[in-house]
């Protein structure tokens, strides 16, 4: 099941097999090579004033012979609900010039999200109507130590926070074969 699972985003991100390999911008191929390793994450999901706690566990490693990333996320629900299994695909898109993530869901859902790299963050902010309303997604992830990464994602319907996550992201094992390290 897995090899068809890395086939389908494989061949999405990365074209044909003869497609020249992309030319992927210095900062977004060190964004791309920082995601390498195992990793913790832990914080707080909070929704109208209402925090849990929430772990995952998570790992990505290069996607040969693409430049192409293939991850697997644990994530560990508070309720006792089972983990939640989900791949992801990550790329740069020269359409965009962004990196693109593909989630594929547990339910065998799909979704993709362009992601901004400036510097040392990377950002995503959408405005979308929801309800009558506008809501306004905001998620921010300051990588500027290596390996432990500081994540605000916020939902916010007319003005008013609804749903907040505060995580941090902590890489426990660089890749087999990878230069990436621990976070300090």
């Amino acid at each position: 099941m897995r090899p068809l699972l890395l086939s389908i985003p494989l061949l999405w991100l990365t074209g044909a097999a003869s497609a020249a390999e992309p030319v992927i911008p210095p900062d977004y191929a060190a964004m791309m090579k920082e995601h390498i390793g195992t990793w913790e994450t832990t914080g707080e999901m909070c929704v109208d004033g209402k925090c849990e706690p929430m772990t995952a566990k998570w790992s990505c490693e290069e996607a040969r012979p693409s430049s192409a990333l293939w991850c697997e996320w644990h994530h560990f629900m508070p309720d006792g609900r089972p983990q939640n299994i989900e791949h992801e695909a990550i790329g740069y898109d020269t359409e965009s010039g962004k990196l693109r993530f593909m989630r594929i869901h547990e339910n065998g859902t799909v979704n993709t999200v362009l992601i901004d790299v400036d510097g040392k963050w990377m950002r995503r902010h959408s405005e979308y109507p929801k309800d009558g309303k506008t809501a306004v997604a905001a998620n921010d992830i300051d990588t500027h130590t290596s390996g432990l990464w500081k994540q605000r994602f916020t939902l916010t319907i007319d003005g008013k926070i609804v749903r907040e996550m505060r995580a941090t992201q902590k890489r426990v094992a660089a890749a087999a074969g990878s230069q990436s390290g621990g976070g300090s």
